[in-house]
């Protein structure tokens, strides 16, 4: 039976949508095709592809697994995690048509169109039958989870039993916040237009649906945020930051995000892995 669904989340699911539609092409100009706060604070050569690496690991993909990329953006992850395990079919899904033209484009440049299809859904509703995938992965966007309860009921449906759910994101510290912290929380959620959640809540709610959870980990040890940072502000030629009565200047997609208690937000990079049991 199909569940009620209430005006709050439809209201929410177009402010998602509007946002992404909106920043796409800033996201795009100033960050790249992997649109992620968290990425690697020690790497080689591309972070950004090096941090997908570097998740594809951790989630331990087989061979010619069938995959959901629940919040896919442009499709840069998806690409990567294909290039990385070589025979990975990904179905990948966003709330933003925007987002889902460009990372359909994107796709059939790279010549993965045999391995990645894009899909305009809201990953509480998938389109897809019980038991289809071999994992699901989320990077940075179960934080726009209208109800963790019915996204990983959602969640457990589609994924096939022994398949794995592995969510990398943004976590809000679980304790009494001050009140800058509560302010700066709500200016960031507002801003990002997320619902950030505690990482003991999304554990919750994977075992309230009989998830077996493998590991929830903080990785502020191994994540940073300096390249969103550095995408807020301009640079010149030589990469130095460029300077106007005293600060520096803004990009336009700086400007958008500017949350005036930044250094306040309760947050930290995370990863969680749960499996779904398998038939006995």
């Amino acid at each position: 039976m199909a569940e009620v669904d209430h005006p709050q989340f439809s209201e929410y699911r177009q402010s998602v949508k509007e946002y992404y539609n909106r920043m796409n092409r800033l996201i795009l100009d100033n960050i790249g095709y992997s649109y992620q706060a968290a990425t690697l604070i020690h790497y080689k050569e591309d972070p950004y592809r090096e941090t997908n690496e570097f998740v594809a690991k951790k989630m331990g993909i087989k061979s010619g697994s069938c995959l959901l990329d629940a919040g896919c953006g442009t499709c840069g992850p998806a690409i990567d995690i294909v290039n990385f395990t070589e025979t990975t079919r990904i179905s990948a899904v966003t709330l933003s048509l925007e987002q889902a033209k460009i990372g359909h484009r994107l796709v059939q440049e790279k010549g993965l169109s045999d391995h990645i299809q894009v899909y305009v859904c809201d990953f509480h509703e998938l389109p897809f039958p019980d038991n289809t995938f071999d994992g699901i992965y989320f990077l940075e966007s179960s934080g726009y989870s209208y109800s963790l309860e019915r996204l990983y009921s959602e969640v457990y449906r589609v994924l096939r039993p022994g398949g794995f759910v592995y969510d990398k994101g943004v976590f809000k510290h679980n304790r009494e916040l001050t009140e800058i912290e509560a302010e700066a929380l709500a200016i960031f959620d507002r801003i990002y237009v997320f619902k950030t959640q505690t990482m003991e809540h999304h554990v919750s709610a994977l075992m309230q649906q009989r998830f077996r959870v493998e590991f929830a980990n903080d990785m502020s040890h191994v994540f940073n945020q300096s390249l969103i940072t550095k995408a807020k502000i301009q640079h010149d030629e030589n990469g130095q930051p460029i300077i106007a009565d005293g600060k520096p200047l803004r990009t336009e997609f700086g400007k958008y995000h500017v949350n005036r208690l930044g250094r306040h937000v309760p947050v930290y990079f995370g990863d969680i892995k749960a499996v779904k049991s398998p038939v006995v």
